[in-house]
């Protein structure tokens, strides 16, 4: 709002003399890796894989929704985030990751590297990694 005004498209700001509440911050809390594979062996198995790469690869959702199988280097282990997905009122946006930084190349653990090609193999779709069956 303070740039609206500078730049003359309010004469002022409504947010002037708010004060705002304090956000009070939480330590994040990260599932053990006993709890990831009793999440990972509950889940369906088509999206255990799914489960596996957010929880030993880091991605956000919009990440895993936006993986393509060409960014997947079964051989390496590795996979490169390059694109991510986001729905908004219903409809999917594609583009890059927010930041330079979003976009990298992750090398993944064995486990998850072999979950990945069985996911790959036994989901044969189109370009995506993770898609639903509708």
């Amino acid at each position: 709002m303070t740039d609206a005004v500078r730049k003359k498209y309010l004469k002022v700001s409504p947010c002037q003399g708010i004060d705002l509440p304090t956000i009070e911050r939480h330590e994040m809390r990260f599932l053990t890796t006993d709890e990831v594979a009793a999440l990972a062996s509950t889940i369906d198995e088509r999206y255990r894989a799914l489960v596996l790469l957010a929880c030993y690869g880091g991605l956000r959702i919009s990440e895993l929704t936006g993986l393509k199988r060409n960014r997947v280097d079964i051989l390496r282990g590795r996979i490169e985030v390059a694109e991510i997905c986001v729905e908004v009122s219903g409809h999917l946006h594609w583009g890059p990751p927010k930041t330079k930084s979003g976009r990298r190349i992750i090398t993944l653990p064995k486990p998850v590297v072999q979950e990945l090609e069985h996911h790959l193999l036994n989901w044969p779709g189109d370009e995506l990694v993770f898609s639903a069956p509708e």
